[in-house]
């Protein structure tokens, strides 16, 4: 299974949230995000998370579709797991 999670401006969540799903594979798409929350991204790389990045919001379906492209391409034949990245799933939900 992977988690896929798109990110527009994301706080510590995020952090939290990868950290929590450290047993799975997890995939974020920033959104264009911006400068400003490049340690964030610094952080969840850190954590082993593969990170896709636009260089402008794009909206959370284009993230949805990308994400989904890039699993589909990286990881063909497993499931897909849907995740917010400011903490509104628990980790034992997902």
């Amino acid at each position: 299974m992977i988690i896929l999670i798109p990110a527009y401006e994301p706080g510590k969540a995020l952090v939290d949230l990868v950290e929590a799903l450290a047993h799975v594979t997890v995939v974020v798409v920033d959104d264009g995000s911006g400068p400003d929350y490049a340690p964030v991204f610094a952080m969840v790389r850190a954590r082993g998370v593969e990170v896709l990045s636009y260089p402008t919001n794009r909206g959370k379906g284009a993230a949805l579709k990308s994400g989904f492209a890039h699993i589909a391409q990286r990881y063909p034949g497993h499931s897909v797991v849907c995740a917010d990245s400011d903490g509104q799933h628990r980790p034992a939900d997902i």
